[in-house]
């Protein structure tokens, strides 16, 4: 069984992610979603209360990669660099990791 998903994980992202460089060198595909809210207490109220909310952007990478903190990647296209900031959290076999620029 988790065999089946990790290969549903795999064909997500081969739909959703944009090919990539792990470290400079291992080739994947990453799900990068832009813009994504983060609030304190009770994350989705919080806005309306008048709490401080931000807008970051979370990459979503296969466990198979075993991503950490501080690692970064590179997207082929445009070339963009981002490094693992925060981690947000797994599933068993993807992890979600705010991301910031790199130059």
């Amino acid at each position: 069984m988790i065999g089946a998903f990790e290969r549903m994980t795999q064909s997500i992202l081969a739909v959703l992610g944009e090919d990539a460089l792990f470290n400079g060198v291992v080739p994947c595909k990453i799900n990068i979603e832009h813009d994504v809210q983060f609030a304190g207490i009770d994350h989705d109220a919080a806005q309306y209360r008048g709490d401080i909310t931000v807008a970051k952007d979370v990459a979503t990478i296969s466990n198979t990669i075993n991503p950490v903190l501080g690692q970064t990647f590179t997207m082929v296209t445009g070339g963009q660099r981002y490094k693992l900031d925060k981690y947000v959290d797994q599933n068993g076999y993807s992890k979600r990791f705010v991301v910031m620029k790199v130059a």
